[in-house]
């Protein structure tokens, strides 16, 4: 790994309730980020009440990131208590910035407002929560949340961080202010520099097929993922393509029966033999499987940068995914299919792929070749410091 430089003494905060990989992309960016910038040199802590994902040897070591676990005291609405507050208060000094993720969350308005109060900026990164399609869900209680704290917390950033284009354009309708940055998230690409073998995948998994093309959806089961127009499309393709579907996480607890309801329907396609659940792959095992895969297909609502996207571009495997992440032009450039999230659609462009292997083969070369150029973690964390150093040089000056 290439070191930026980056000055030690800058001190980055960094805040999330939760660091459980169950919970998708947002714990993905967060663990990596601090990974990667506590290894070129930074002060990072890690803010939680639940670090179950966070490396274990981050505590007491150089070169990684502090980790302060709060008490898990239940309050109100997720509310933090004052002592986990004063815990947060004696990490600040001159040099502390803080970065908060996940905008629904009340523990991050108390941050924000313990920040103002020591004259402490902070960066605000939305995830795609100020997008077109999320905002739509439960939108009354939303556009509330908004007016009530929403505003404020984001008229008060140092900056507001998006990590497209795309996610910019849809949150102006809500945050229309010039201290805006657009950085990709950072992605550490280490664990992809081998690509992976795909012999754990084949041990672990009886459902994988060894005589047709492996198609791979790798995400929680909720509607939003789009789980239910993969189904939809293997109904359309049967008897036009051979393909086997292996449909990887975990049931999501927020979606109750929605897991159910695919199973049932894959049945009354008469599917079973072609559509798998395999439940949650995590680590070595997740890496094999991406290996394996022939293609990965994920026809989501929305999504914000899509880490098994690129997870699997990394590793070779190309990917078919809808206009609903935000990322879109950016791996459309790496090669990724852009389709819309309908169940016509998907098959169609499912179907021209399989047709062509090898061509399959080298796009999946493409794809991985522009993860590693475009991505490259190096570059892209000395962007997140140079944000950094700037929300403290603007609001030294406002001291």
């Amino acid at each position: 790994m290439n070191r930026v430089a980056i000055d030690p003494a800058v001190h980055c905060i960094q805040y999330l309730p939760n660091v459980s990989l169950e919970d998708g992309g947002v714990v993905r960016f967060v663990l990596d980020i601090c990974g990667v910038l506590a290894a070129h040199g930074m002060r990072v802590t890690l803010v939680t009440q639940d670090a179950t994902a966070a490396p274990t040897d981050w505590i007491g070591r150089d070169n990684k990131p502090g980790v302060l676990l709060l008490e898990q005291r239940a309050l109100p609405a997720g509310l933090l208590t004052a002592k986990s507050l004063e815990s947060i208060e004696r990490l600040i000094d001159n040099n502390t910035v803080m970065h908060l993720h996940i905008p629904w969350v009340l523990s991050n308005f108390q941050l924000a407002r313990l920040a103002r109060r020591r004259s402490v900026p902070y960066v605000v990164t939305p995830h795609g929560s100020l997008d077109t399609w999320s905002m739509s869900q439960k939108q009354i209680k939303k556009e509330i949340f908004w007016l009530l704290f929403g505003r404020v917390h984001y008229e008060n950033a140092a900056f507001v961080h998006y990590t497209a284009a795309s996610e910019q354009d849809q949150a102006s309708r809500y945050v229309n202010k010039a201290a805006a940055k657009i950085i990709p998230c950072l992605f550490d690409c280490e664990s992809f520099k081998e690509v992976p073998d795909k012999k754990l995948a084949l041990e672990k998994f009886s459902a994988i097929s060894e005589d047709k093309p492996n198609i791979l959806f790798l995400s929680r089961l909720h509607p939003k993922k789009g789980v239910d127009i993969l189904v939809d499309a293997a109904r359309i393709l049967q008897g036009k393509v051979e393909f086997n579907i292996l449909i990887a996480g975990p049931e999501d607890a927020a979606a109750q029966g929605y897991a159910r309801k695919l199973r049932k329907t894959v049945e009354d396609y008469g599917l079973l033999d072609q559509v798998h659940f395999i439940g949650m792959v995590q680590g070595q095992e997740k890496l094999s499987l991406y290996g394996l895969a022939d293609l990965f297909v994920l026809p989501t609502h929305q999504e914000n940068f899509g880490f098994v996207l690129v997870e699997s571009m990394a590793c070779g495997t190309p990917v078919i995914t809808s206009f609903g992440v935000d990322i879109w032009r950016e791996i459309q450039e790496g090669g990724a299919s852009i389709v819309n999230n309908i169940a016509e659609e998907v098959a169609v462009k499912i179907e021209s792929l399989l047709k062509d292997l090898p061509a399959l083969k080298a796009l999946g070369g493409q794809s991985r070749k522009w993860v590693f150029q475009a991505l490259a973690a190096d570059r892209i964390a000395s962007e997140y410091f140079s944000m950094y150093v700037q929300a403290l040089q603007t609001s030294q000056v406002r001291r």
